[in-house]
C-alpha cells in the first residue's frame, strides 16, 4: 500500500467560508511545503465539472448494492475505484484510464503527509479595550498599545492566538 500523499499545490475556490474556518492567504500550518493558490475566477461550468462524475459514481457504484457495514463499503469502494473506475476510458482525458494519467502525470508530484496533523483554527473578530486586552473566546489577550480601540482579526488554533489589524 503506498503511504498517504499530499498534494503540493492547492487552489481555493471564492466560495464563502465561515470567518471561524478561514486561513491566512498562502499559508497552511501544519502544512508545510503546500503552496496555496486562489482561484481567480469561477466560470459558469465550474460547479458543472465538480459535479459531473456524481452520476457515474451513483450509477456504478451505489446502485443496486447493499452493505452490512461500513468496513465492507469502505473495502468495496477501494476495489471499485482500482478495478473499475480507475481503468475506464475518460472522454476529458481522451480516452485515457484515470489511474494511468495518475500514474504517469500526478503521483510523483505529491508529496508525504506532514507528522503533524492539521490543526483547523478559530477566527474571530475582537476590539482592543482601554485596557488594552482583545478578549478572544473565553481568554483576554494583551496587544501593543497602539491598536487601542481597533477592530483585529484573531487566528485561535488550541495553544495560541494570534491577532492581525491588516485584515484576512
Amino acid at each position: 500500500m503506498d503511504p498517504v500523499l499530499t498534494p503540493v499545490l492547492a487552489v481555493r475556490d471564492k466560495l464563502e467560508v465561515p470567518a471561524e474556518q478561514r486561513m491566512e492567504p498562502g499559508a497552511s500550518p501544519g502544512h508545510a511545503g503546500t503552496e496555496h493558490l486562489d482561484q481567480v475566477q469561477l466560470t459558469t461550468w465550474s460547479k458543472a465539472q465538480v459535479e459531473r462524475p456524481m452520476p457515474y459514481i451513483r450509477d456504478s457504484f451505489w446502485r443496486g448494492r447493499d452493505f452490512t457495514s461500513v468496513e465492507q463499503m469502505q473495502a468495496e469502494a477501494v476495489r471499485w475505484c482500482e478495478q473499475v473506475a480507475g481503468r475506464r476510458s475518460c472522454r476529458p482525458l481522451d480516452g485515457a484510464a484515470p489511474a494511468a494519467v495518475f500514474a504517469a502525470v500526478e503521483k510523483d508530484n505529491l508529496a508525504p503527509l506532514p507528522r503533524t496533523p492539521f490543526v483547523l483554527a478559530e477566527w474571530a473578530r475582537c476590539k482592543v479595550g482601554p485596557d488594552i486586552h482583545a478578549k478572544v473566546g473565553q481568554s483576554l489577550y494583551s496587544v501593543p498599545w497602539k491598536h487601542l480601540g481597533k477592530t483585529l482579526d484573531a487566528r485561535s488554533p488550541p495553544r495560541w492566538c494570534s491577532c492581525s489589524a491588516a485584515g484576512i
